[in-house]
């Protein structure tokens, strides 16, 4: 399987410093048309294929073979020949009994041939071109990224080498908490006043009597 990581920001790519950062991830949009193609070519050439295919062609032969020495048999029996018709009867019973035992097997390989098909699948999957501000990755890869992006600290970002750097963006509580007092401080008292009285001006509607 595959992992996609997302490189934008706003539908901008976010680099800093030449790097681009991993802004998310996710999963890959399969091409079902294309994935499925491929594994039927792949699926021919496994063993588990192999043996259904020749199960199919042997219960085939032996079907065949029952309902000839079934028809031979009913040709001696209208010919009054009892004991040679007896003896195709006992020949029929005997390969139809093969017939149905192969097919059982056959019916057996159904759900490993399923379960075969959906691993090729996986295994194998191909997926749409990566728009604009994706990357495609393979599950190693994204392991190694992805203990990056669970440890960082708040102020680093992670690029899609798997490099961490510092946000110049971070702003910490402890700054945030400043600017804010600095800003308090900054207000002139009667900028205060002002906004007390605009506030107060400000009454609310009464509701009209019924």
């Amino acid at each position: 399987m595959k992992t996609v990581l997302y490189i934008d920001k706003l539908n901008r790519p976010m680099v800093v410093n030449g790097h681009k950062i991993v802004t998310g991830f996710g999963d890959p949009v399969i091409d079902p048309h294309a994935t499925r193609a491929k594994v039927d070519k792949l699926l021919p050439k496994t063993g588990e294929f192999k043996e259904a295919e020749e199960l199919k062609k042997e219960h085939a032969r032996l079907y065949n073979l029952a309902m000839e020495t079934f028809k031979e048999g009913a040709v001696l029996l209208r010919k009054r020949k009892k004991a040679e018709s007896d003896i195709k009867a006992a020949e029929y019973r005997k390969v139809y009994k093969e017939a149905e035992d192969c097919q059982k097997k056959l019916q057996d390989k159904v759900p490993v041939i399923k379960a075969l098909k959906m691993k090729l699948t996986l295994e194998h999957a191909v997926y749409f071109e990566p728009k604009p501000g994706e990357v495609i990755i393979s599950d190693d890869e994204f392991l190694k990224l992805f203990d990056k992006l669970k440890n960082r600290k708040p102020d680093q970002l992670v690029t899609i080498d798997g490099h961490l750097i510092k946000n110049p963006d971070y702003v910490s509580p402890e700054e945030q908490k400043k600017k804010l007092a600095e800003e308090a401080n900054s207000r002139k008292p009667e900028d205060i006043v002002s906004t007390a009285k605009g506030a107060l001006r400000k009454k609310p509607k009464q509701e009209k009597a019924k």
